[in-house]
């Protein structure tokens, strides 16, 4: 089995970071194009990335699996029919938070899945630190996703 970890450093308070992570309207400045939160315990989500081309959108339904107020949280994620996990894990450090982002629960032969996953996190986690540190926004870039605005 595969497991997909990132870790970013992120300049601003895990309060903030957090709200960036589970909010709605702070997820579609970032994140999906349109976002449905319920943060907390079993609580439900949906994600729609809409795009130029309209063959690469795509929706979530998820749940939260985990979930510690300003501390970490987890979630169901659909990877192509085979059910997956994501964690996010935020830590305080002088500079501001560690976000560790953990997706795994891949199957055997999955390797090229979670590769591909690994890569679209790492778009995701550069655009939520230039979102959350420079008020940024670079999805239009990422296979022309369309944004909220």
């Amino acid at each position: 089995m595969n497991t997909v970890e990132r870790k970013v450093i992120l300049k601003a308070d895990t309060e903030k970071v957090f709200k960036a992570l589970t909010d709605a309207d702070e997820l579609m400045a970032w994140f999906p194009t349109v976002a449905k939160t319920d943060p907390r315990m079993g609580g439900e989500m949906r994600y729609e990335w809409a795009f130029e081309d309209s063959e690469n959108d795509g929706f979530q339904d998820m749940q939260y699996t985990e979930f510690s107020a300003g501390q970490s949280f987890s979630h169901s994620w659909d990877a192509g029919g085979h059910p997956t996990i994501v964690h996010f894990k935020l830590s305080p450090k002088e500079e501001g938070t560690e976000l560790d982002l953990r997706h795994d629960g891949w199957a055997d032969g999955m390797d090229e899945a979670a590769e591909m996953h690994g890569q679209i996190w790492d778009g995701y986690m550069q655009n939520l630190k230039l979102y959350l540190e420079e008020g940024g926004d670079m999805r239009s870039q990422m296979k022309g996703q369309k944004t909220r605005k």
